[in-house]
């Protein structure tokens, strides 16, 4: 699940990238501004980290546990960076059910990720093969995973 937190981390990047990119359209909307700025690029190299990754990692893990590992690290840490380090705000009154919607999500993140698959076990006692191969690096013959 380490590949999910990590594909989420590229995403949450992402969306920090594009608050750094300050554009102001007030005065008019010009291309040559957004590529001059380097948040640009973050954006643009943040997006594809997390979309490689999260190839990656769907070839190596289960769907359910990846994609709930990899939505909230996307938005808790980024969101907690913003809370204590860019002096963003709670909504006055809001407070307590932050702390339980985040107490929830994390809750949930970690019964999906350590439940297993399934079907996959199940095809794996019957003999089938993962689509991971151990040992191997190559796009053709599949990333590397754990066996």
């Amino acid at each position: 699940m380490a590949a999910g937190g990590g594909v989420g981390l590229g995403f949450g990047r992402t969306a920090l990238a594009v608050r750094a990119a300050h554009v102001e359209v007030a005065n008019g909307f010009s291309p040559m501004l957004l590529l001059g700025r380097p948040s640009t690029y973050l954006v643009i190299g943040f997006w594809m980290v997390g979309t490689v990754g999260y190839c990656v990692a769907l070839a190596c893990g289960d769907v359910g546990s990846v994609t709930a590992v990899f939505t909230v690290t996307e938005v808790v840490l980024p969101g907690l960076f913003g809370i204590r380090l860019l002096r963003d705000h709670v909504r006055a009154g809001w407070g307590r059910p932050f702390v339980v919607g985040l107490t929830v999500a994390v809750a949930g993140v970690v019964v999906l990720a350590g439940r297993r698959n399934r079907d996959a076990v199940r095809g794996r006692a019957e003999g089938e093969s993962s689509p991971c191969r151990p040992g191997t690096t190559s796009w053709r013959s599949g990333p590397r995973c754990r066996p």
